[in-house]
C-alpha cells in the first residue's frame, strides 16, 4: 500500500540534541543524542536545522568562516553591541552564560569548534555511516527573536522590510511582538538575505538535500497583501542556484518544502501547485496534526512525481494537556489514515520534543513510534486510538441548547478509520472496541444543578447513532467526571464527562469515513434555566488480541 519513495520517516532535529546531551562536551556525546537514537529504526533521513535567525548563526561555523559573512545574521543587543557567532560577547566572562539554555545551546557548538569539530560535519558523517540521508533545513521566516531583546543585525537595519514595517506591537505580549517581526518577502532584498546561507551551506557541506521550512512562520506578507509569486520566485531561485552546486557532486539537488495544512498554506501565499508543476521541489511535508485530509495534495503530487510526507509538529505533544495524545496508539491510527490517503511517509518536525512528553526517559526508549509508523504494514492489526477534537484549540460542537434559537437539534462528528474491523472480528483478532465521546456542559453557576452534574444522561433522553445505527452507552462511573476549570465556581458551570459505548459485538465502524450523531430527544423537565450541551473529543479504541506468552 505504501507508495515507493526515498524515505519512510524523516526526523527533524531542531537543536535539542545539543541542549540535552550529557557532559563532558565531546563528539561522542553529541552523537549519543543526535544520531544513535534514530539508527536501526525506520528513520532513513535526518533533517538538521541550520540556525540563522533562530538563536543566531552558531552551529555552522565552517560555513560562516569560509563561505559567507555572518555579520548580517549576528545578534545585536539593545545597546548595539554585536554578540558574536556563539553569543560569546553576551557572557559575563568566557566560561559563564546568562542561563543554562545559552550554555547548552551556544556553549556546546563553541566548545566543539574549539576542538576543531563543526557539528554539521560531525552529524552528517555519522548519519552516512549509519545509512541515513542527511539534509539541512532552513526556516524561511523565523521570528522568535521579535519578543527578545537581541535581534539579527540585518533585521535591525531593515525594519521597514518586515510585515509590521517597523511599527510598535499592539500590546505587550510576546505574540504581538512576533506577529509584526517577520520579514516581508515582497522585497527582493529579503529573499536574497534568506537564500544566501542556503546556497553557502550547500557549497560547504556534503548534504543529500535542502529542506525549505515555510511552517516557520507566517505571515510572509502584510495581511491582505499576499503575493504567492514572490515565494515561488524564492523557491525557483534556490533550485537554480543549488543545481550547479549539486552537479559538481554528480547529482541533482533534492528540495523538500514544508508547509502548513490547507487552507492555511494557500492563504499565506504558498503556491505548492506551481512548485510541483514547475519541478521546483522533489518532496512536500504538509501539516502538523492528526485528522487532516491530504488527498487533494497527493493527487496533484502524483501527477508531477513529488513525494508527500504527513507532518507532525511534535512540540504539540509536549504540553501537560496534550502529552497523552502523543502516545504510540494515537500515532498508529493517524499514520495509517494518512497512508490510506496516499502519503509516501512521515515527517517528524521538532522530533525530539517527544523525549520529554509522552514517553519521558532514555531517548531511544522514548520514541517507539520510530519502529512502526514508517511502514503501514507495521500498523495493520495493531492496537490504536482514532481521535478527533483532541487539541486544546478545537472548538466543541453544540449538541443542544435551552435557547430554542441556538438549539441545532443534534450534531454529527465524522471520523476516518483505516482498519478493516469486520475482517478482524470475523477472524477473532479483534479483542475489544470502545467508542468514547466527551460531552461538555456549560451553565451559569446554579447550585441546584450540582447533583445533576453527577448523573447526567440518565435524566435527559438521548439518541446516539453510529453510521445511522443506534448504539447504547454503558453505565457512567462517578470518576469519569472531569472538571476543566480554574476554581470551584467555574467547575459548577463547566465540566466534561466521557460516555463509553462498547462496540465489540457491533455495530462496527466501517473502513473509511464514519459518522457519530447525537441529539437530546427530550430534556429533563426538572431542569430549568440556561444550559448548553456540547460534543468534545471522540475516540475509537481498537484493541487487538496479544499472543499468549
Amino acid at each position: 500500500m505504501r507508495h515507493p519513495s526515498r524515505h519512510r520517516i524523516i526526523w527533524h532535529e531542531v537543536g535539542h540534541a545539543l541542549q540535552y546531551m550529557d557532559f563532558p562536551i565531546t563528539p561522542q556525546n553529541v552523537l549519543k543524542k543526535a544520531v544513535l537514537p534514530i539508527t536501526r529504526t525506520q528513520v532513513d533521513c535526518l533533517s538538521w536545522l541550520a540556525h540563522t535567525y533562530l538563536g543566531g548563526p552558531y552551529d555552522m561555523p565552517r560555513m560562516w568562516r569560509d563561505y559567507l559573512d555572518p555579520s548580517p545574521y549576528e545578534y545585536v543587543d539593545p545597546e548595539g553591541r554585536p554578540l558574536g557567532m556563539f553569543m560569546e560577547h553576551a557572557r559575563p566572562d568566557p566560561d559563564h552564560y546568562r542561563d543554562e539554555g545559552q550554555r547548552r545551546r551556544y556553549g556546546t557548538a563553541h566548545e566543539l569548534w574549539k576542538q576543531g569539530v563543526d557539528v554539521v560535519d560531525l552529524v552528517a558523517e555519522a548519519s552516512r555511516r549509519y545509512g541515513l540521508d542527511f539534509t539541512l533545513a532552513f526556516r524561511m521566516n523565523d521570528y522568535h527573536h521579535g519578543s527578545w531583546e537581541e535581534h539579527p543585525r540585518w533585521w535591525l537595519e531593515h525594519r521597514e522590510m518586515t510585515v509590521g514595517k517597523g511599527r510598535q506591537p499592539e500590546d505587550s505580549s510576546p505574540a504581538a511582538a512576533r506577529r509584526i517581526s517577520g520579514l516581508d518577502f515582497t522585497h527582493p532584498e529579503v529573499r536574497e538575505h534568506v537564500i544566501a546561507p542556503i546556497i553557502a551551506a550547500a557549497e560547504c557541506y556534503d548534504v543529500d538535500g535542502i529542506d525549505l521550512d515555510f511552517s516557520r512562520s507566517r505571515p510572509y506578507f502584510p495581511p491582505g497583501e499576499e503575493k504567492p509569486e514572490c515565494l515561488t520566485d524564492l523557491v525557483r531561485t534556490v533550485r537554480e542556484r543549488l543545481s550547479p552546486v549539486f552537479r559538481k557532486r554528480g547529482r541533482e539537488p533534492r528540495i523538500l518544502a514544508r508547509i502548513y495544512e490547507r487552507p492555511t498554506c494557500d492563504d499565506a501565499g504558498m503556491d505548492w501547485r506551481t512548485w510541483m508543476r514547475e519541478g521546483l521541489i522533489d518532496a512536500l511535508s504538509i501539516g502538523s496534526m492528526y485528522g487532516a485530509d491530504y488527498r487533494d495534495v497527493v493527487d496533484v503530487a502524483r501527477q508531477h512525481n513529488v513525494e508527500v510526507y504527513a507532518g507532525f509538529d511534535c512540540i504539540a505533544f509536549d504540553l501537560n494537556d496534550t502529552k497523552h495524545f502523543g502516545r504510540l496508539e494515537y500515532f498508529r491510527a493517524s499514520c495509517l489514515n494518512y497512508y490510506h490517503q496516499g502519503v509516501n511517509g512521515i515527517f517528524f518536525f521538532n522530533g525530539s520534543a517527544l523525549w520529554s512528553g509522552p514517553y519521558p526517559g532514555p531517548v531511544a526508549r522514548a520514541m517507539p513510534h520510530l519502529m512502526e509508523v514508517g511502514d503501514p504494514d507495521c500498523l495493520e492489526r495493531r492496537s490504536k486510538v482514532y481521535v478527533t477534537g483532541w487539541h486544546v484549540d478545537h472548538k466543541p460542537q453544540l449538541v443542544w441548547s435551552s435557547d430554542p434559537e441556538r438549539n441545532p437539534g443534534g450534531t454529527t462528528r465524522l471520523f476516518e478509520v483505516s482498519d478493516n474491523l469486520q475482517d478482524s472480528a470475523d477472524c477473532g483478532d479483534l479483542e475489544r472496541l470502545i467508542l468514547k465521546a466527551e460531552f461538555k456542559l456549560h451553565t451559569p453557576w446554579i447550585s441546584e444543578l450540582n447533583e445533576w452534574h453527577l448523573i447526567w444522561s440518565r435524566l435527559d433522553t438521548m439518541e446516539y447513532l453510529l453510521n445511522g445505527q443506534p448504539i447504547e452507552p454503558g453505565p457512567i462511573e462517578k470518576d469519569e467526571l472531569t472538571p476543566y476549570a480554574l476554581n470551584g465556581a467555574d467547575i459548577n458551570k463547566n465540566w466534561s464527562r466521557v460516555i463509553r459505548f462498547d462496540l465489540t459485538h457491533g455495530p462496527l465502524p466501517v473502513c473509511g469515513q464514519n459518522s457519530f450523531f447525537v441529539r437530546v430527544v427530550e430534556p429533563d423537565g426538572q431542569l430549568v434555566g440556561p444550559r448548553d450541551l456540547l460534543l468534545g473529543r471522540v475516540e475509537l479504541h481498537v484493541d487487538y488480541g496479544e499472543p499468549v506468552k
